[in-house]
């Protein structure tokens, strides 16, 4: 049985006038993880595709369990905003 909780395949995402990723594939296994990279960069657009409140142009994203709490922590502050996907 594998211990991935989330799994994206080559999905990409393009805002009208910008594109944010393309082809982007990853597992991310139990325990803490994510993205640390510069502001504006997709990191909130990720986790939206992944919790289904956006629709990727290309690619799959999937849920496993036990049900993932997705979340941004924005720089320079200690505020959490986290949801949990519906599945």
């Amino acid at each position: 049985m594998s211990d991935a909780v989330v799994v994206c395949s080559n999905l990409s995402f393009s805002w009208p006038d910008t594109p944010v990723f393309s082809d982007l594939s990853f597992t991310v296994t139990t325990g803490r993880t994510g993205p640390v990279t510069p502001t504006g960069t997709g990191r909130s657009t990720l986790l939206k595709l992944i919790a289904g409140e956006l629709q990727s142009a290309t690619g799959s994203s999937c849920c496993h369990r036990p049900q993932p709490v997705l979340g941004v922590l924005r720089s320079g502050t200690s505020r959490d905003n986290s949801w949990k996907p519906t599945l």
